[in-house]
């Protein structure tokens, strides 16, 4: 429901997603987990990392993907407005693997890289950078971080 067309939809929906994470359920659903939910919808793959729904070309997702137009461009901005809000708020449980040279499920971000839609984009570029940071932030310095920041751009799109 977190593309749907109707505003008040996507709020209900994502509101909630993180009453989820009051108690009791708060005590068993980790912020991690949703966040996971939420990646995995993003771009759906199956098993074998090929993507669902008639696998989008890349030209396919630049135009926005599977369902195309603003639907789709609305519900990738619902979803990273989610994500980004679960990091900033749990902030200290969202690093599953601090230090690590990989992104993990947040390398699903790249197809809102190529995404046809700028905002969209430009809102997956700022959810990448800030989840690296605070993956890094551990390891030390910026001189420290610099080899694990160039790793993680290393496994986004060339293009």
């Amino acid at each position: 429901r977190m593309g749907d067309s109707k505003e008040a939809v996507r709020m209900h929906t994502v509101e909630c997603l993180f009453r989820l994470l009051h108690p009791p359920t708060g005590n068993i659903v980790s912020p991690m987990a949703i966040a996971m939910l939420i990646l995995r919808h993003i771009s759906p793959r199956d098993e074998n990392g090929a993507q669902l729904y008639g696998g989008d070309s890349p030209a396919g997702i630049a135009k926005g993907g599977a369902s195309g137009g603003k639907g789709a461009a609305t519900g990738w901005l619902c979803r990273i407005g989610a994500l980004r809000d679960l990091c900033k708020e749990y902030w200290k449980v969202m690093v599953f693997q601090p230090g690590t040279k990989h992104p993990g499920e947040w390398l699903r971000l790249k197809d809102g890289l190529v995404h046809g839609d700028p905002t969209v984009r430009h809102e997956s570029a700022r959810l990448f950078a800030l989840v690296c940071k605070m993956h890094l932030k551990c390891v030390g310095d910026d001189e420290a971080q610099r080899p694990y920041r160039e790793a993680w751009v290393q496994e986004l799109p060339k293009d």
